[in-house]
């Protein structure tokens, strides 16, 4: 399946997507260097939308914070979790840390942290697994593959 913008608009840009075991968009990951701004959620959110069909998952990325969220039909979105970027990430590179989460580098972590859900190449219960299974987001995870830069519109899996 491709992951398509259902309103021909001009492709953005994903950092992360995850896709389940069937091939099919899960989580969208867009990562800020910085604390997000208000519109961040926003943006987010369209990106979601605009997917055919819609992206169930999304997650907001910056140094300090991974704030998930659940695609629904609510006016003002929440975060069904906000967990804190050093917990989750800092076991996948453990040696590391003094280093600030710049953009490049978290994202990096990141794909480490969700492959660790298909693969378990590092722990068997990665950083956070209760969580995900608590809002949903782990069964689709299970088995799936993780992809960077993703183009929106017209993106080939393969």
């Amino acid at each position: 399946m491709s992951v398509t913008n259902q309103h021909g608009a001009d492709p953005a840009e994903a950092d992360i997507v995850a896709f389940d075991a069937h091939g099919d968009p899960a989580l969208l990951v867009l990562v800020k260097g910085m604390r997000p701004v208000p519109g961040s959620v926003t943006q987010l959110f369209d990106y979601l939308r605009a997917n055919a069909p819609p992206i169930p998952f999304g997650l907001l990325a910056d140094p300090e914070r991974l704030q998930l969220f659940r695609l629904r039909d609510e006016p003002l979105p929440q975060p069904v979790a906000d967990l804190s970027t050093e917990e989750v990430l800092r076991p996948y590179d453990p040696g590391s840390d003094d280093l600030p989460f710049y953009e490049t580098y978290l994202t990096g972590l990141l794909v480490a942290w969700l492959d660790d859900f298909s693969m378990h190449w590092k722990f068997e219960a990665p950083p956070a697994n209760e969580v995900l299974r608590a809002v949903g987001l782990l069964p689709l995870l299970e088995g799936g593959t993780v992809e960077r830069g993703v183009q929106l519109a017209g993106h080939p899996l393969y």
